[in-house]
């Protein structure tokens, strides 16, 4: 094979301007308020309760009234105060994780008298009170409430911070549906768990009208959720059992789901069960999303419809394009008809047809 002469100048050239160009990229500028990625150091992820709750971290745990979300943080609090495992703990998912020391909690509930309720109940999950703290009075998480928390969290040495209902905490004046008001209030509490090394528990309600089935169903902004790190969902199935689900996370897989009951006042774990063999209760649609749904039962009981039609048709009923598209969920089927040419929807359980005699 015969080779150029010229060729391999030119491939010399082109090698050296590379190195040239790649010594030159390598030569970082310092940037005031930048870090170049290689001086960035690999970190493992910590956990508090793998894989729940990931250490200095926030972390919500949600669920409608009654279904036990105060008795689950009495129970962990409990737990930490104690220094004993948690369910999962030690088994094959999480080898070696039997022992940790006890550490300080602080826990700020604004629903359950201190004395009266928390106290009783903690007792109950054989807390130990040392390691466990409460605020005297009553505050809102503005910028003194800010200020307030920090110097419990620097003078304390907490590991753990329950909020209890972090709704109340946020304030009066705070619009939970904004995006921009609720990250603030994250991005502050966020920067106290890492600073101080303190795993943050924010319990927060769902909405009535969500089924019990999703991350989604935090009531307010998405942003109360987008900024968790990691989301528990305490709900109920149709056949009446509690289960506690794992339903976001920004660190790995989701964890099992686990049933619970409430017990003599205590939050007592179950076994782990597999979520595709049980349906979690729905709550009550609201009264426009109800209206929508016997609209969808009425206008498609003799058949299928275009959905173009059926938009339109809804939008003469007064119905807007986004209560009909959470009306169709588990109501209508949508699918393609080539004879037709277009999309249409139908009924998933059309009602029976009746032969004449």
């Amino acid at each position: 094979m015969h080779t150029n002469v010229n060729d391999l100048e030119n491939q010399g050239d082109t090698d050296l301007a590379s190195d040239a160009t790649s010594r030159k990229l390598a030569d970082r500028p310092v940037i005031p308020g930048l870090t170049w990625m290689t001086d960035i150091d690999e970190e493992d992820i910590d956990w508090l309760w793998r894989p729940y709750l990931p250490k200095n971290e926030l972390c919500g745990l949600i669920g409608r009234g009654g279904m036990g979300k105060s008795f689950l943080t009495i129970q962990l609090a409990a737990r930490f105060s104690r220094g004993d495992t948690l369910p999962g703990e030690g088994d094959e998912r999480n080898p070696g994780e039997r022992e940790r020391a006890p550490m300080r909690v602080l826990m700020l509930s604004a629903e359950d008298d201190y004395s009266k309720v928390i106290k009783p109940r903690l007792r109950a999950a054989g807390a130990d009170m040392r390691m466990i703290a409460v605020p005297n009075t009553l505050f809102t998480l503005d910028t003194d409430g800010i200020a307030l928390v920090e110097t419990y969290l620097q003078q304390g040495g907490f590991g753990v911070m329950t909020i209890d209902p972090v709704v109340y905490y946020a304030g009066g004046r705070m619009d939970m549906n904004k995006a921009n008001a609720v990250r603030a209030l994250m991005t502050q509490l966020a920067s106290l768990g890492h600073k101080y090394k303190v795993t943050i528990i924010l319990v927060g309600h769902v909405r009535k009208s969500q089924a019990d089935d999703n991350q989604d169903a935090w009531s307010g902004s998405a942003d109360w959720v987008n900024a968790s790190r990691s989301v528990m969902l305490l709900a109920q199935t149709n056949e009446g059992t509690r289960i506690m689900k794992h339903v976001k996370t920004n660190y790995g897989e989701l964890g099992p789901a686990r049933t619970y009951t409430i017990d003599e006042g205590r939050f007592v774990f179950g076994e782990t069960i597999d979520e595709d063999d049980v349906k979690l209760k729905r709550g009550r649609p609201s009264a426009e999303r109800q209206k929508a749904e016997a609209f969808l039962r009425n206008v498609l009981a003799n058949g299928p419809m275009a959905e173009t039609e059926l938009s339109a048709l809804a939008k003469d009923e007064g119905i807007a394009p986004a209560t009909l598209t959470r009306a169709k969920k588990g109501v209508v089927e949508r699918s393609y008809s080539s004879s037709r040419r277009c999309f249409i929807s139908c009924l998933i359980d059309p009602p029976p047809t009746t032969t004449l005699q």
